[in-house]
């Protein structure tokens, strides 16, 4: 399977698509109808979504905007984006079925998972071996099969046995063996990912039973009984889950000749960027309750009525008597791409409605993809100016994609140390305002990058 690597953005015309995926019209059209492909100006196509599409024999990876092949592959893709889904719905956004749909049915990965999973376990324990016994005159002696066995000699008192049943354990590979290194190879070459040198040499010196995938039915149904076969033997738990994944794997709907189109993502990447930014810096636990909100007052029916309208910036960090009020924003590359002026008017009143006077220093701030990023990059400010009063000034900042997904979202204590560690960056470099406010390089962090 040809895996094609694209990113989020790239616009084409009909028939440079159709020559780029190389798939059947019905495909193309369900890409269109799921808003995966959309319309632009001059007739172009724009790809509009980040995830993954499986076709019948090829396999797309739409990757975010800001990375490249290299720096974001499949696997770092689906990792991100399966994490966010497993992520409470009320952290995801609210989203229109039509315009920005989510494809997070997680079915449609479990072969993928599979291969993952079958890659993580031969980095621990290599191939699968099955323990075999050979008996014979030599070796460990087992002392049950002895004494049941063989007729004991009394000399002198003591107890003496003219024969000693001997055992010999030994590890060998099997047909469950070339299954393992068959489906790694095929599924690795169907996904893109890189094939060890020790698997090849290892499929010439003991072949592997996997010549095509999907699987023919009686080739299916043979193996799947052989698994079961090499359950009723095997104690050990990690060969015991080696056996289930190839189980789960063989038994796939994605391994159906006759499949569908499968999609796998989301048209609104900015919600999960919105949350990596999130869980890194972590924040108030009701980011409300630290911002006054619009409120209506009024009479009706000779009772007043008060109707409450409820502010929630990206995130909301207090660290002392300091308030920093981030908004992460999806654009790319910056300045080419940024933040336009509603977005900076309400970070502006974000800080002008802070509820209590109990912070004496608040910082507004956009935190935006820039690659190579490791430290926080000072990218500008923006201010309203010609005004009759002085408004607080939004700060433009910038990290690396890779710092912001890195423990994300399994690892939340992870990640808000190394927000904290962001932050007190961020805090070396004065607010806005002060002497010190013309635009400093960012430090260089050499540990930051390293310690990924």
């Amino acid at each position: 399977m040809t895996v094609l690597s694209v990113p989020e953005g790239t616009a084409m015309s009909v028939p440079a698509w159709c020559s780029r995926l190389g798939v059947e019209r019905d495909d193309f059209d369900t890409l269109l109808a799921t808003g995966v492909l959309r319309a632009q100006r001059g007739g172009l196509l724009a790809l509009e979504f980040v995830g993954m599409v499986v076709f019948n024999s090829s396999c797309l990876h739409a990757r975010p905007k800001y990375s490249s092949a290299e720096s974001f592959d499949l696997a770092a893709t689906l990792a991100v984006l399966r994490g966010y889904f497993s992520r409470s719905d009320k952290r995801s956004p609210f989203t229109d079925e039509l315009r920005f749909p989510e494809f997070r049915d997680l079915e449609v990965l479990r072969e993928f998972d599979a291969l993952i999973a079958l890659r993580e376990w031969f980095a621990l324990h290599g191939f699968y071996r099955q323990q075999v016994e050979k008996r014979s005159i030599g070796g460990r002696p087992n002392w049950a099969r002895t004494i049941a066995r063989q007729s004991p000699l009394v000399v002198q008192g003591s107890v003496l046995y003219p024969a000693i049943e001997s055992e010999h354990w030994y590890d060998a590979f099997n047909e469950i063996t070339t299954l393992q290194i068959g489906l790694m190879t095929a599924l690795s070459e169907r996904y893109g990912l890189p094939i060890s040198d020790e698997l090849r040499t290892a499929a010439l010196t003991t072949g592997h039973s996997i010549d095509a995938w999907p699987l023919p039915p009686g080739a299916q149904h043979y193996l799947l009984k052989r698994i079961l076969a090499e359950k009723l033997v095997q104690f050990r738990s990690d060969n015991l889950r080696l056996l289930t994944v190839l189980e789960q794997l063989l038994d796939a709907r994605m391994a159906n000749p006759g499949r569908r189109i499968l999609i796998f993502g989301t048209t609104a990447f900015y919600a999960v960027w919105e949350d990596g930014c999130r869980v890194l810096f972590g924040g108030l636990t009701k980011p409300s309750d630290a911002i006054g909100h619009p409120t209506w007052r009024y009479v009706r029916v000779a009772e007043e009525v008060v109707e409450d309208v409820k502010q929630l910036p990206d995130i909301v960090v207090a660290r002392g008597n300091r308030l920093f009020i981030f908004d992460a924003k999806y654009y790319f590359p910056f300045v080419a791409s940024k933040p336009g002026a509603p977005d900076i008017v309400k970070q502006i009143y974000y800080a002008e409605a802070v509820a209590a006077p109990a912070w004496s220093i608040i910082r507004s701030l956009f935190i935006l993809p820039v690659n190579d990023a490791w430290s926080p990059q000072h990218l500008g400010e923006a201010a309203i100016e010609g005004s009759a009063r002085k408004f607080p000034v939004v700060e433009a900042w910038g990290i690396e994609p890779r710092v912001v997904f890195a423990s994300y979202p399994n690892a939340p204590s992870t990640a808000e140390r190394t927000g904290s560690r962001l932050l007190d960056e961020i805090e070396r470099r004065p607010a806005p305002g002060g002497a010190s406010s013309g635009l400093i390089p960012p430090p260089t962090d050499d540990a930051a990058r390293a310690a990924l």
